[in-house]
């Protein structure tokens, strides 16, 4: 028989690897990886940032301020103001004075920084904690993001939609014996595979805090591959749904690593991005276990 006594260990390697991708805690110890950045005194190119003088770069630091405007480095960053300069907006007033007091350091005059179009997560964040805690200098602190998100933030995760003609779909015959394209399935699924050496979110996240892209770029064409043997892979007809939850979550993964690209001048998406991980890895589990009910249903 192709599926002996109909048990199955259905494996989905590349599902189960986001189990390991986000099963671990953000760990309060470990989860202001914002302070092994801005620690870091190192003039090493790696986790220097280019300024809008290309010809010079500052190090990403939360410490660090080489303009000496009581902006830090990575503020200046995240806000989009120049860390070699002072007064970015030339209005006589230094980034760090505006900021400290709800201004925009980019517009000269009395623009405030809460009606700006564009505030990211963590300027955004940054406000909050000035207006509702009092805090005139906010830091990147663990236990205040936690409340900031969870006050503030939808961490809900949203699958991607994935159209029925995306997929390679095996129309078959639902009264027929399909035993063997469903087991043929099963057995290219457990093939598509993350490579051994993938490293966890976390991992990659703070080497891209630190400018370091190259985990990250092998990250994105390893998911980007999956996708796309996903997409290829002959689907009977009666897993096609599930099929579509598969690519869905892969496509979704792959948005919370491409966000790292911006860690830098938004590292609040990173902690928002890693709760929505771990709840992904919920819905890995209900998948998994839908796939394995409407199996024995098919084979009984």
């Amino acid at each position: 028989m192709i599926l002996k006594n109909k048990k199955f260990l259905i494996t989905i390697t590349v599902i189960s690897a986001i189990l390991l991708l986000f099963s671990s805690k953000w760990k309060k110890q470990k989860a202001d990886i914002v302070s092994t950045v801005s620690q870091q005194t190192s003039s090493s190119s790696q986790n220097k940032t280019k300024t809008k003088n290309e010809q010079k770069s500052v190090i990403y630091s939360f410490y660090l301020d080489d303009d000496r405007d009581g902006l830090s480095n990575a503020k200046e960053i995240i806000y989009g103001t120049d860390p070699l300069n002072p007064d970015t907006d030339n209005d006589s007033y230094t980034d760090g004075n505006e900021v400290k007091h709800g201004y925009d350091p980019l517009l000269p005059g009395s623009a405030r920084l809460k009606n700006r179009k564009t505030n990211n997560l963590t300027q955004q964040f940054f406000l909050w904690a000035q207006e509702t805690k009092n805090i005139s200098e906010p830091t990147l602190s663990p236990n205040l993001i936690n409340e900031f998100i969870d006050s503030q933030i939808n961490t809900e995760v949203k699958l991607p939609k994935i159209e029925l003609d995306e997929l390679n779909i095996l129309y078959l015959d639902k009264n027929e014996n399909n035993l063997e394209e469903i087991q043929k399935y099963l057995i290219g699924l457990k093939k598509i595979s993350l490579p051994d050496n993938f490293k966890n979110y976390q991992e990659i996240a703070e080497k891209a805090l630190n400018g370091e892209t190259e985990l990250l770029n092998n990250a994105l064409n390893s998911l980007n591959q999956t996708q796309e043997k996903l997409l290829n892979l002959a689907v009977p007809s009666q897993l096609a749904e599930i099929h579509q939850g598969y690519i869905g979550m892969t496509k979704f993964l792959t948005q919370l690593f491409d966000d790292l690209r911006n860690v830098q001048k938004d590292p609040i998406k990173m902690y928002i991005n890693a709760k929505k991980g771990q709840k992904l890895v919920k819905i890995v589990k209900d998948f998994d276990n839908q796939l394995k009910e409407k199996v024995k249903q098919i084979v009984k």
